[in-house]
C-alpha cells in the first residue's frame, strides 16, 4: 500500500466519524501502520468496521486485527470463536467418543488447544464446566498467537491476496468524492 491508499483509508473514517478530525501526526501514524499491508485488504477491513455500529473512530490495533483476520479468512483458515470451538469439540466428545479420538480432519488452533489439555481428559473429565473454561483460555490464546502470526506476515508483505476486497471504487459517487476530498486535505495535496 502507498501512502495516499493509506490516507484513503483514513478518509474513509474520517468521512464516518465527522467529529474526529485527526492531526496530521495522527494521520501519518494510521499511514506507518497501513502503509505495510496489502491495501485491498486493508481497504475492506476499513468498510467492515466503518460499517459497524460504533460511537468512535477504530483504533489502529482494530484495524491492523481485522486485516490479519481477513488474510486468515482468505487462506482458507478462517478461525472459529471459542465457543464455536467448543461445541464442536463436545460434537466430537459425543460422536467419537474416547477411543476413536477427535478426529484428523480439525482447525490446526482446535487440534492444538485438544492436544493441550488431551482428549482423553476432555471426554473423561466429569468436570464440564472446568474443562470449558481451560478449554475457552486455552483456544483464545492459540488463536491470539496465530493472529499475531498473521499480523507478521502481512507486515512482511507475504498476505494471500483477496481479489474482490471492495474498495473505494465500489463507494458511491459522492461518497468516493468525498474520501478523495478528505484524503487530499489530510495528506496537505488539495
Amino acid at each position: 500500500m502507498i501512502t495516499e491508499q493509506a490516507a484513503q483509508c483514513v478518509a474513509m473514517i474520517s468521512a464516518t466519524y465527522p467529529s474526529w478530525h485527526p492531526t496530521p501526526e495522527t494521520v501519518r501514524l494510521y499511514a506507518k501502520f497501513l502503509e505495510p499491508l496489502p491495501a485491498p485488504l486493508a481497504e475492506r477491513a476499513v468498510m467492515e468496521i466503518i460499517g459497524e455500529p460504533r460511537e468512535f473512530p477504530p483504533p489502529i490495533g482494530v484495524i491492523v486485527d481485522r486485516i490479519a483476520r481477513l488474510a486468515l479468512a482468505a487462506a482458507g483458515r478462517d478461525l472459529l470463536s471459542a465457543e464455536e470451538a467448543w461445541a464442536e469439540v463436545q460434537e466430537r466428545i459425543h460422536y467419537r467418543g474416547y477411543y476413536q479420538g477427535p478426529g484428523i480432519d480439525l482447525d490446526a488452533t482446535m487440534k492444538r488447544a485438544i492436544d493441550a489439555i488431551g482428549w482423553q481428559d476432555l471426554c473423561t473429565n466429569s468436570n464440564i464446566e472446568a474443562n470449558r473454561a481451560h478449554f475457552f483460555r486455552i483456544y483464545a490464546r492459540f488463536a491470539e498467537t496465530e493472529i499475531a502470526e498473521v499480523r507478521s506476515e502481512i507486515a512482511g508483505g507475504r498476505a494471500p491476496r483477496i481479489g474482490n476486497a471492495p474498495s473505494q471504487r465500489d463507494l458511491p459517487a459522492p461518497v468516493s468524492d468525498l474520501v478523495s476530498k478528505v484524503a487530499g486535505h489530510l495528506t496537505g495535496n488539495s
